[in-house]
C-alpha cells in the first residue's frame, strides 16, 4: 500500500495510512499467525478496520476453518463508519450509537449483532455551500450510503419577506429577518402551552434546534421525540409500533400499553370449537388468561374437572385402549 507518485519514498505506509486504504477499498483483513508472532499482531489488529486475528496451527491446519470463521463473523456483525467531506470534516461531528436487540443502547461502541444505528449529525461552524456531502459505510462491505446535510446557518427572507418560512412578514424598511418577531415554538403554534421545544431545545427563526443528548437522539417539529425515555421491547423503543413523545409511547392503531406490545386484536385468542378462550378465560393484548387456576392451556381448553370432561375425550381415549 503507497500513495501515488510516493511509492519509492514511503516503501513502509504508517498504520493510520493503511486503515484509512483498507477502508477505502472496503477490505476485510485476515491475520493467521503462528503461535510465536501472535502477540506482535493484537495491537495491530485492533486499529485495522474490520481486521480479524486467529491462531494458526502447524502446517496451516486450521487455514480454512480461520477464513470461515472470519466470514461468519463479517456476516453476523455490522460496524459502522461515518464521515464528511475532507474539507468539512472539521465543521461537523457525527455520532453512532447501536441498538442490540435485548439490550441497552451501546454509545461506546459503534458495533454489535442484529442492530439499529442511530446517526447524529452536530455542526460547529457553517460551510459556503448550501449542501454538504457525508457517507454512512459498513466497514468491509463494498457499499455506502451518501447523507446530503444542509446547513440552516440563519433565517431566510424569501420574496414576499417571510421569516422563518412561516407567513409572518418583516416590518417596512426592515431587511433583517432576525428583527421580527419569530413564530412560536410550542406545541400549537402561537399561544401553545408548555416550554419552547418541549424544553430540551432552543428556538431559532420559528424552529426548533433539539438538544443533543448523551442518552440518545431528540427530534420532532417541537422536540417532543426521542428514541431513548420510553420502554423497549426485542430492543426497539416503543416495540418498533410506536412513536416515543416526552417518555410515552404513542401506539400504532392496533397496539397499546406502555411499550406498545399490547395487540388489541383478539383474533389468536379463538380455539378450534368458535368459544374465545374456550369460553373459559378472557383475551387480554392477543392471549387468553384463564378465570380459574385449574384451567390451561394456550386457548384455557384443558379442564379435567370440569363437566363433561371424560365425555368429550372417551373417543379419543377408547382409541389408545382398543
Amino acid at each position: 500500500v503507497c500513495i501515488v507518485g510516493l511509492c519509492l519514498l514511503q516503501e513502509h505506509p504508517s498504520v493510520g495510512l493503511l486503515a484509512e486504504e483498507l477502508l477505502q477499498s472496503s477490505v476485510y483483513s485476515i491475520f493467521a499467525v503462528e503461535q510465536m508472532q501472535y502477540k506482535w499482531y493484537e495491537e495491530l489488529v485492533s486499529l485495522l478496520p474490520g481486521a480479524h486475528l486467529g491462531r494458526l496451527q502447524p502446517k496451516a491446519a486450521n487455514l480454512k476453518d480461520l477464513v470461515v470463521e472470519a466470514y461468519k463473523k463479517l456476516l453476523s456483525q455490522v460496524e459502522v463508519r461515518v464521515g464528511m467531506q475532507d474539507r468539512h470534516a472539521h465543521m461537523f461531528s457525527l455520532n453512532v450509537s447501536a441498538h442490540c436487540p435485548e439490550a441497552s443502547k451501546n454509545t461506546a461502541r459503534s458495533r454489535c449483532s442484529n442492530v439499529v444505528f442511530n446517526i447524529s449529525v452536530s455542526m460547529s461552524s457553517c460551510p459556503s455551500e448550501r449542501e454538504v456531502v457525508g457517507f454512512v459505510r459498513p466497514v468491509g462491505f463494498n457499499e455506502s450510503t451518501v447523507v446530503r446535510v444542509r446547513p440552516a446557518c440563519a433565517c431566510r427572507c424569501g420574496d414576499q419577506q417571510r421569516c422563518g418560512d412561516e407567513p409572518r412578514r418583516s416590518e417596512p424598511n426592515q431587511a433583517n429577518c432576525s428583527t421580527v418577531q419569530a413564530p412560536d415554538c410550542r406545541v400549537g403554534g402561537d399561544g401553545g402551552a408548555g416550554h419552547h421545544c418541549s424544553g430540551r431545545g432552543r428556538c431559532v427563526c420559528g424552529k426548533c434546534l433539539c438538544d443533543t443528548s448523551r442518552f440518545g437522539l431528540i427530534h420532532g417539529k417541537y422536540c417532543q421525540l426521542d428514541d431513548f425515555s420510553c420502554p423497549r421491547q426485542h430492543g426497539l423503543i416503543c416495540a418498533g409500533r410506536g412513536e416515543c413523545i416526552l417518555g410515552k409511547c404513542r401506539c400504532m392503531t392496533g397496539w397499546s400499553g406502555e411499550s406498545c406490545s399490547c395487540q388489541a386484536s383478539a383474533e389468536g385468542c379463538y380455539h378450534g370449537d368458535g368459544l374465545l378462550c374456550s369460553g373459559r378465560g378472557q383475551c387480554i393484548c392477543g392471549r387468553c388468561r384463564c378465570d380459574d387456576p385449574q384451567h390451561s392451556g394456550t386457548f384455557c381448553e384443558k379442564c379435567p374437572t370440569c363437566t363433561g370432561a371424560c365425555q368429550s375425550h372417551w373417543k379419543c381415549v377408547q382409541c389408545h385402549l382398543s
